[in-house]
């Protein structure tokens, strides 16, 4: 059996027997390319280039050769032997080889087993630059550093990568230490497992160090293009010779036994993640895996309507959150044997809107406090309503209560969040602040439902409103307004006590919704024979945006306004009836109760 052989299976046994060792779920889909330095003599021209010259970077103190002396394959293993001599003005010799215009990869998992020199002054390295530079010259284009060793600090084994952003001239590579005790007199195998999303490091397959793709730009990440492998073996230089070079130690063998590239798969699902509920025909697919057998499933709500015991099915949605799951059979070497993508179906809500919670049960399970450090907040339902026990101090911990929707909403023209609020009267200087959140997490931070002057403290309950039409920035970007799924509520300092009620996403206003500030306007008489007035207690009114009049129905009804002052309007309806005046002043909406005669 070849040793091209012989440890191919090692490694596909090895990786089934130790999946708990990798960073994901993944299979090698087939070796690509090897080096197993079978030939005695010169190294393969087919593959290698042998740089020739004095060292070109670092400081380095090496003349590199392509002489037997300094690189040779001798007993199935590849050599780079540094010598103290002089030689072309440089007072040591060593070989740097490179697969550069030979072979050259992106992604995959690209490994070597190597045994390290020893003594102060040598460095050694098995590592990787990009074959066009498609950004710029470095550290644009990256670099990846698989195994670094420096003589002075033994044992310790370097992974790192270079960026434009992340490099060492700027103190910001990213990267990490592992301790090898015997790297110097045993072999070990470095390995990087390249991936659109990620660069992990290995050494024996213990993964050491993620190196993560933020996906922002080529600054952070750069490895989108092919790669080709050098080994060398340095001498002094700006790291290797930080502590000087020990001539005593000389010559120095840098061993390695093989070098291969496999191509990878991550069983992978992808497919529609909100699909509407009841929606059908919607299709999965996981990555393929060459002669898998595949049996899905996605629990008892939903159906698979076709493909089962294929890489892609066909799904009927009902109503239930699920997670889409696949179980393969492969005669690939896999670190897992299944994949799974949790699917959210969308409420789209009716005409009346969408009722977050009117606490009509004692069921109050989608509500969380989340009080924070040194905060204390209970919630209990009491009397039909959600009562929230509150004892704030601090308010950078901020403290919240939470309600996740069983299913994210689309919200629609339901773009007005309406919910019912009584405080206990106690805490004078009560402040509430809601925002909407989606499925992904981002909140209406730029936009929100503030609620502190506006509070009544009589102990009743008072309906308040904020329209988030076209308001739905944050810090992050948008709020995706079709898939909404928590409503968050901040509290300020203080302590007390404050009740929930009747919590909705509206389009109209429905039902019967009385808030009247007291502080800032007033609506009189009521009841009214025809007219009557809307008064703001300062001199000039602030920025009314809209006035609207509704029956209990939701139905806008005519009206005719008039502006007497600055900070008067007379508004008259002509039919005798309950109506609900509507207020808008910038986001906020204020309403009253009115009876005409």
């Amino acid at each position: 059996m070849t040793k091209h052989l012989f440890f191919t299976l090692l490694f596909l046994t090895y990786a089934l027997s130790n999946s708990s060792l990798f960073a994901q779920g993944r299979c090698v889909k087939a070796l690509v390319w090897a080096d197993e330095f079978e030939v005695d003599g010169k190294l393969n021209g087919e593959y290698w280039t042998y740089e020739v010259g004095p060292a070109c970077c670092n400081n380095e103190k090496q003349y590199h050769t392509d002489r037997l002396t300094n690189a040779r394959v001798e007993n199935g293993k590849f050599i780079i032997e540094a010598h103290k001599e002089s030689f072309g003005g440089k007072s040591y010799t060593s070989a740097r080889v490179k697969t550069k215009y030979k072979v050259d990869w992106k992604y995959g998992r690209v490994e070597a087993r190597l045994k390290m020199p020893s003594g102060r002054g040598v460095w050694p390295a098995f590592w990787m630059l990009p074959v066009n530079n498609d950004y710029g010259g470095w550290p644009k284009s990256g670099e990846i550093d698989i195994m670094e060793y420096v003589g002075f600090d033994p044992t310790k084994i370097h992974g790192t990568v270079h960026t434009e952003a992340y490099n060492h001239t700027k103190n910001t590579e990213k990267g990490k230490v592992i301790t090898i005790p015997d790297a110097e007199t045993a072999f070990h195998v470095y390995a990087i497992e390249w991936y659109e999303d990620r660069i992990d490091f290995f050494v024996d397959d213990n993964l050491y160090y993620t190196f993560t793709n933020e996906e922002k730009t080529s600054k952070e990440w750069p490895f989108d293009q092919p790669f080709y492998i050098i080994l060398n073996q340095a001498i002094g230089g700006n790291w290797g010779g930080q502590q000087g070079i020990d001539d005593s130690i000389f010559p120095q063998k840098y061993e390695i036994d093989y070098v291969r590239v496999y191509s990878l798969i991550t069983p992978k699902i992808t497919g529609e993640k909100y699909p509407n509920q009841f929606q059908k025909g919607v299709k999965y697919k996981v990555s393929t895996i060459p002669n898998a057998t595949y049996t899905w499933n996605i629990g008892e709500d939903s159906q698979v309507a076709a493909g089962q015991g294929t890489d892609e099915i066909t799904i009927d949605w009902k109503e239930k959150t699920a997670e889409v799951k696949v179980k393969f059979i492969t005669d690939l070497a896999c670190t897992t044997d299944s994949a799974v993508f949790s699917v959210k179906p969308v409420h789209i809500p009716g005409a009346s809107g969408y009722l977050i919670d009117n606490f009509e049960g004692d069921n109050i399970d989608i509500w969380t406090a989340v009080p924070g450090t040194n905060n204390d907040m209970t919630l209990t339902h009491e009397n039909g309503s959600l009562r929230v026990d509150y004892d704030v101090n601090r308010i950078y911990a901020v403290p919240y209560v939470l309600a996740t929707f069983c299913n994210p909403v689309n919200v629609g023209p339901h773009t007005k969040l309406t919910l019912s609020v009584k405080t206990d009267g106690t805490d004078t200087g009560i402040g509430l602040t809601a925002y909407l959140v989606d499925a992904e997490g981002k909140q209406t931070n730029k936009n929100y439902l503030y609620l502190k002057n506006q509070l009544e403290k009589d102990n009743e309950f008072h309906t308040y409103q904020y329209d988030f039409e076209n308001h739905w920035q944050t810090d992050g970007g948008v709020v995706d307004s079709t898939i909404v799924q928590h409503v968050k509520i901040f509290l300020n300092k203080g302590k007390g006590a404050f009740f929930l009620d009747d919590v909705r996403l509206q389009s109209t206003i429905t039902g019967l919704i009385d808030h009247e500030s007291k502080n800032n306007y007033q609506v009189y008489p009521v009841p009214a024979e025809g007219s009557f007035w809307l008064v703001f207690k300062d001199r000039e009114a602030p920025s009314v945006k809209e006035i609207n009049v509704f029956d209990l129905l939701g139905k806008e009804v005519p009206f005719v306004l008039e502006k007497t002052t600055k900070n008067r309007y007379k508004i008259t309806v002509r039919n005798p009836g309950v109506y609900i005046l509507r207020t808008r002043i910038n986001q906020q909406i204020l309403s009253k109760k009115i009876i005409i005669k």
